[in-house]
């Protein structure tokens, strides 16, 4: 089984926030904003006896003693298979496992507790209510009130079973409840052993040494080498061969011990004869694996001919040490990925699925190394370790755009604070989305429901570049058509020296390489709730004079283009739009020509072709692509009184939008951007797919025709 989500409420940032987990999932945002929190916080479930503070819980509001703000961290498990299902049936609903833990405050032995929703039958309320002789008086109301086909009461063991029994085998007929903190538990707690089918490995950002070495907790070294051990002996035939030796010979050690069973039933139901008449023993073995336990591995790291515990080296060293147990262990998963059928196969129901959540995988790794790590990871969540977890999930936070894939973003979770109540503080706000939303939000633009999740994917391979991963990370983003548009931008707000650089206040300039390629970045940005301002050509000047029917449908395709873009702005749809407003900007034809028109073409020229000789630069489109060229452009032009309007209202309109990010949320922020102008008619575009094709044909033809 593995992690659906992850419900935390009253822990430290996050007041009530779920975080939904795929098979791999990155945790992005600022510092400060809950990425370890949640990582900390799947740890402390899994640590029956967690360590934990008053700063730990929100706002340090505990609440009083007649109403408690406990900390709590419910876990949703799916994918179950058939063992797991059996062994939790009572507590499954539409194939998923809840198990709720709860911290208290003050700390205590008993202060920490798991929960589970079990089903139960309503109607016994009254019998498991109940105590002494009303015991058989509810029982026998049971049975003449409809159940008649539970078994006669003997006594409060034997009705409690019975009904058990009966809510077993009538789950339809019972409701979810949770239980009195009992049932679940890892290790020894409870009757139920998550421990068997799940196991959690948490890699901070930095180790602490001395709590690593403690002898009351097995080092994060220690936990990730037992399982580069086990997945290694679990190959070799010799070790299966001993296991399935030791369980024949221990299975026949229990069957010869029936007789001493039975003698022992004898003697304790003599015994208890004396005390209560007519009452007796019974003993039943109960059967269980028994895992045999793999040698210690004591691992020193030797630098410099000087070896010591890895506990005691330094922190880059023990982060280039966990990463190469994961290669290792990764050049497993890939082994046993092509493994031969004809290989005695390892039984799945005794082995965990394996969780590892990693803080800031990229510390101290270089960018190759951090590239070479990330696919180490990808490759690990799609695989299995023979021996050791069929299933592996990962989830990290990140700082680095080499750990996000844009064509990946469903794996994303950006994280963000809030201020939900007056004076007191911030809190979580999870951010993600995936195809099916952003396809959603685009078919709203261009009213194609041809459109599809699966042409969707195929479509964003061609605009994966870095700058698209960096995005994820930004607070605001600007989408430009081409690089010349981006050095354009970056150059002249360079060149505002008041106002400071973009960069500076978070926001990232993005080349698209295309204007056909603007709206699936918008789309997947946005619903990301990350604020977009988009900047692109009209292209009249290219297509107003159509003299061919080719010529002619370019022209239509360039409008469609222009009436999607606007609309994805939620903007009247124009032909040939050419302004300046709060969240996107159209140029009627081209930047360099508005560039040439206002600071005057002569000056233009003679500024670029200086800065083409000082760089030694042939081409002049490769001069207009350099953001200092872009700065010194403008710098030079305003010492000569000429400067470009229309850039300075775009520069100028992207730090409002990006000071109203600051002030409200991107749904407001939207709305603002539609003050004083006239009420929108959206006029729809009709699809020019009318096949029924499932791939993204509708949207492509919809361009090209």
């Amino acid at each position: 089984m593995i992690i659906e989500c992850v419900k935390v409420k009253n822990f430290r940032s996050i007041h009530n926030e779920t975080l939904y987990l795929n098979d791999i999932t990155a945790l992005i945002g600022p510092n400060g904003v809950g990425k370890s929190s949640f990582l900390k916080a799947i740890d402390l479930f899994y640590n029956p006896n967690a360590n934990y503070s008053q700063k730990d819980f929100y706002n340090e509001d505990m609440g009083s003693s007649k109403k408690k703000k406990n900390i709590e961290i419910t876990i949703t498990f799916s994918v179950l298979d058939n063992d797991e299902l059996e062994r939790f049936k009572k507590y499954v609903k539409n194939g998923k496992l809840s198990v709720k833990k709860v911290l208290e405050w003050p700390k205590s032995k008993g202060s920490q507790k798991y929960y589970g929703n079990h089903l139960e039958n309503p109607d016994f309320d009254d019998f498991r209510n109940s105590g002494g002789t009303n015991l058989g008086k509810e029982y026998k109301k049971l049975k003449e009130n409809g159940y008649d086909v539970l078994p006669d009461y003997k006594n409060q063991e034997n009705g409690r079973n019975a009904l058990s029994e009966w809510e077993d085998n009538n789950p339809d007929k019972c409701e979810l409840r949770e239980d009195d903190g009992q049932f679940f538990g890892f290790k020894n707690v409870g009757k139920a052993k998550l421990e068997r089918n799940t196991h959690f490995i948490y890699i901070p950002a930095v180790l602490n040494a001395s709590e690593e070495a403690s002898d009351d907790k097995k080092s994060v070294f220690k936990q990730i080498m037992d399982i580069v051990i086990r997945s290694t002996f679990s190959q070799k035939k010799e070790y299966k061969q001993l296991e399935e030796n030791f369980q024949e010979n221990y299975a026949n050690f229990i069957l010869k011990q029936d007789d001493s069973l039975k003698e022992l039933e004898k003697k304790l139901s003599e015994t208890l004869g004396i005390y209560v008449p007519n009452s007796e023993v019974k003993i039943n073995w109960q059967h269980q694996d028994i895992v045999i336990p793999l040698p210690n591995a004591d691992t020193d790291l030797v630098e410099d001919d000087y070896g010591t515990s890895v506990e005691r080296c330094g922190h880059g060293l023990q982060r280039a040490y966990i990463m190469s147990m994961f290669q290792y262990l990764a050049k497993i998963t890939l082994e046993n990925n092509f493994n031969d059928e004809n290989e005695t196969p390892v039984d799945s129901n005794s082995i965990p699925t394996l969780i590892i959540g990693i803080e800031e995988p990229e510390i101290y790794q270089h960018p190759n190394m951090q590239r070479y790590l990330s696919k180490i990871l990808k490759s690990l969540a799609e695989g299995s370790l023979e021996g050791v977890a069929e299933k592996i999930q990962i989830v990290y936070s990140t700082h680095s755009p080499l750990f996000v894939d844009f064509d990946n973003f469903e794996s994303i979770r950006k994280l963000n604070k809030e201020e939900k109540y007056v004076k007191q503080p911030y809190i979580t706000q999870i951010n993600s989305t995936n195809f099916e939303k952003v396809v959603e939000f685009i078919k709203a633009a261009n009213n194609d429901e041809t459109l599809t999740a699966e042409g969707f994917a195929g479509r964003i391979n061609a605009i994966m570049t870095p700058w698209m991963n960096e995005g994820f990370f930004a607070d605001m983003i600007v989408l430009v058509e081409g690089v010349t548009d981006r050095a354009a931008i970056i150059g002249y707000a360079n060149a505002l020296k008041g106002e400071g650089d973009l960069e500076g206040k978070g926001i990232s300039v993005i080349p698209c390489m295309s204007k056909n390629n603007i709206y699936q970045p918008y789309a997947i940005f946005s619903k990301l709730n990350i604020p977009v301002y988009c900047l692109w050509d009209s292209d009249f000047k290219k297509h107003s004079n159509p003299s061919t029917s080719d010529k002619q449908r370019e022209q239509q395709k360039e409008i469609r283009k222009n009436h999607m873009l606007l609309k994805l702005c939620k903007y009247e749809p124009e032909d040939w739009p050419s302004h300046v407003e709060k969240n996107h900007a159209c140029f009627h034809n081209e930047l360099e020509d508005t560039l040439k028109q206002e600071i005057g073409e002569t000056v233009f020229n003679q500024i670029i072709s200086e800065r083409q000789n000082f760089y030694q630069m042939s081409k002049r489109k490769d001069a207009l692509k350099r953001p200092k060229i872009i700065e010194h452009l403008v710098v030079k032009s305003k010492e000569s009184g000429n400067s470009s309007v229309t850039l300075e209202n775009i520069i100028k309109s992207i730090y409002e939008m990006r000071t109203m990010v600051d002030d409200q949320d991107l749904e407001t922020t939207q709305q603002t951007t539609q003050e004083n102008s006239a009420e929108v008619v959206i006029k729809e575009i009709p699809s020019t797919n009318t096949s029924g094709s499932n791939e993204l044909g509708g949207l492509d033809k919809w361009f090209e025709t």
